[in-house]
């Protein structure tokens, strides 16, 4: 496995000795890269492949398949955290205020389209009731009286 660009653990095989964390990492790293190089040399051919077999389907088979369309061939995910570990990872960015919305919804459910993304966090925003524009707050604050650094200050007295 090794020869062949692939690190043991990946397997699940032990490794000769303890590693420590920064060899283990370069291990993992050397995996992903191998994968990432047959992955880009796959694409390619399984691109050709499926356009091909759909072709055949379409002169002999009377197949409905168009084969001037590019098929887009997509490769799994090798390691996936959990979901428990990226709803963790969500709940830190929000207590943080380092995240928006969409991206809380789509770290926590990677395998969403992104119209199933958008549709969650207009669902969030309505049960929050905070569909309306954060920003919309400053249009309310007015200079105060002698105030001319051009920053505006609430008064505490309610606008319409």
């Amino acid at each position: 496995m090794s020869g062949a660009g692939y690190s043991p653990q990946t397997f699940g095989l032990a490794a000769d000795a303890a590693l420590t964390a920064t060899e283990s990492w370069a291990r993992q790293v050397r995996t992903q890269n191998t994968r990432a190089g047959k992955i880009r040399r796959w694409r390619q051919a399984l691109t050709q492949l499926t356009r091909l077999m759909i072709a055949v389907d379409v002169a002999q088979f009377s197949g409905k398949g168009d084969p001037t369309l590019v098929p887009d061939v997509d490769f799994a995910n090798t390691v996936s955290e959990s979901m428990l570990a990226r709803a963790q990872t969500a709940a830190q960015l929000r207590a943080a205020e380092a995240a928006s919305t969409y991206t809380l919804v789509a770290l926590t459910h990677t395998d969403w389209a992104d119209d199933q993304i958008r549709e969650e966090v207009a669902r969030i925003l309505a049960e929050r009731g905070s569909m309306a524009d954060p920003m919309a707050l400053f249009d309310r604050l007015e200079p105060a009286a002698g105030d001319d650094d051009g920053v505006p200050v609430d008064d505490g007295t309610p606008r319409e």
